[in-house]
């Protein structure tokens, strides 16, 4: 297949002067508002930090949904957060926003939404979130360690004008501050990261595939942000990479796959829920002058997926399948292990745990584009038609519903003190049961939200039910199955994006 649409990376010496960005250094204003409120355009500044004791921090402003975007002009922003502490146990929540109370200043990084802001010029940030409904006040203040990195001008073009962007304005940097959630406060002194994408179209148009991550080691910083192009344009892979060394200047940078560069994967491992064929093991290799990187990520445990394609309607799926669009994204507990010399002089050998996210937006999940006959031979929705009927295959022999005619269990209920594992943590709720007979009714409090237990049935061999829930920015039919062992139950969660478990005891 021959590809119509091309896509490149501006990287020229042209795409900087026509974009005027200077070549040699990220200026503030590069991190101001790039986009507008067009039909399909997309912006959003993400933050996170992380102290040494275990909490967690991460927040997104965003003017509009990541997909399947509104074909009508204007914002719907909406800010997500999310506080992971020591324990597990973590708070999220999305605040939307009316676009009257959304400001985005031109000259650096100058958020604002509600009551809500993010503001900085790449060396000092401050950020400020506040949601009533949930007692959530962020208070904390962001100083880089390190020099901003873009490769190239930041832009990925495609031959009709769409652009995708990244921008990590602060690739490390020290965060302190104070955080009030959960009831209680906590003074935050730790690290952080800060980056900023727009677009003007959805991620489907521009890639197959993509791993992000990045670590700290040995007082170095690796980012990493490997992409695949679709097949249309011609599945060419983008390795951008770097290392940023203790002083915060970058000691090896890479953009394209070039002869100095080297890409292994060594087995795979399939998704949970879809069965794509994920990396199992990466290696990349790097040179540039006198400086060689190799960086290894070795796959440890899928700690969430989510499928976006099962949380759309009847009539998005239908235009999804008919190109073969089937985004997931999966993140991932791994092991990073950066070796990096210079004529031959080790300057780091070490690694140790991290994260990395594998976003997939097609049901043909390219590995490796060096492989790029077969990748651009394969058809993506007949792909995606193979996994929609092998998932539904697989979900009709498994799920088996329960008897109402069976022995009722009135034991069952009660209050029970939840915990409950989502893909942003461990949440603490509260799930209130009332069994009647075999009909099973009652509340189930988590993510700051009370849902109505709905169609429950309690049985000597277990309970189910459905609940309405909000995730995100959508509302999901949810189904609920477990079972009960003296005053303790457990059960799972299963919404189009993906399963939850949960454990309670319960209250006395």
């Amino acid at each position: 297949m021959k590809s119509n649409s091309s896509i490149r990376i501006m990287n020229r010496p042209e795409d900087f002067k026509a974009l005027g960005i200077n070549p040699e250094v990220v200026e503030p204003w590069e991190d101001g508002r790039r986009n507008d409120d067009a039909p399909g355009c997309v912006e959003w500044w993400y933050f996170d930090a992380e102290t040494p004791d275990g909490i967690t921090v991460n927040v997104n402003f965003a003017t509009n949904p990541p997909t399947m975007r509104s074909a009508q002009r204007g914002y719907k922003p909406f800010v997500f957060y999310n506080v992971q502490f020591a324990d597990g146990t973590c708070e999220t929540d999305v605040i939307q926003v009316d676009a009257a109370e959304c400001a985005l200043g031109e000259g650096q990084c100058d958020v604002k939404m509600g009551k809500n802001y993010f503001r900085g010029d790449l060396q000092d940030y401050v950020l400020h979130i506040e949601n009533p409904e949930s007692n959530v006040t962020i208070d904390l203040k962001l100083s880089s360690t390190a020099r901003s990195f873009r490769p190239g001008t930041a832009f990925f073009q495609r031959e009709n004008g769409d652009i995708f962007t990244w921008l990590c304005a602060v690739p490390r940097g020290k965060v302190e501050g104070t955080v009030v959630c959960g009831g209680r406060t906590l003074q935050i002194q730790g690290s952080g990261y800060h980056d900023h994408q727009w677009g003007t179209a959805e991620n489907q148009e521009f890639w197959n595939r993509w791993i992000w991550g990045r670590q700290q080691v040995a007082g170095h910083t690796v980012l990493l942000f490997d992409f695949v192009s679709t097949r249309e344009t011609g599945a060419i892979q983008y390795p951008v990479f770097a290392v940023i060394g203790p002083d915060g200047n970058v000691v090896i940078r890479n953009e394209e796959r070039t002869p100095d560069v080297d890409i292994t994967i060594e087995g795979t491992r399939p998704e949970q829920g879809c069965g794509k064929p994920f990396p199992d093991k990466s290696r990349y290799w790097f040179r540039s002058g006198d400086v060689e990187a190799v960086y290894e990520l070795q796959s440890e445990q899928e700690y969430t997926c989510n499928n976006h394609y099962e949380m759309l309607d009847a009539d998005g799926k239908a235009l999804y399948d008919q190109r073969g669009i089937y985004p997931t994204i999966s993140r991932y507990y791994a092991n990073g292990h950066l070796k990096l010399t210079r004529s031959g002089e080790v300057l780091v050998d070490a690694g140790g745990r991290m994260h990395y996210e594998v976003e997939s937006l097609y049901a043909n999940y390219i590995l490796d584009a060096s492989d790029r006959e077969a990748a651009l031979g394969t058809d993506p929705a007949e792909a995606s038609r193979q996994m929609r009927s092998r998932m539904a295959a697989n979900a009709a022999s498994e799920e088996k519903g329960l008897d109402a005619t069976g022995a009722p269990d009135p034991e069952l209920a009660g209050t029970y003190d939840a915990l409950i594992n989502t893909p942003m943590g461990k949440q603490r709720g509260k799930i209130v049961f009332a069994v009647d007979g075999t009909t099973l009714t009652g509340t189930m409090d988590f993510m700051g939200r009370t849902y109505k237990v709905e169609s429950g049935i309690a049985t000597a061999e277990g309970y189910s039910y459905e609940i309405n829930a909000k995730v995100m920015l959508r509302r999901l039919n949810a189904k609920v199955r477990g079972t009960r062992s003296g005053d303790a139950i457990e059960g799972t969660l299963t919404a189009p994006m993906g399963s939850i478990t949960f454990n309670g005891n319960k209250s006395r």
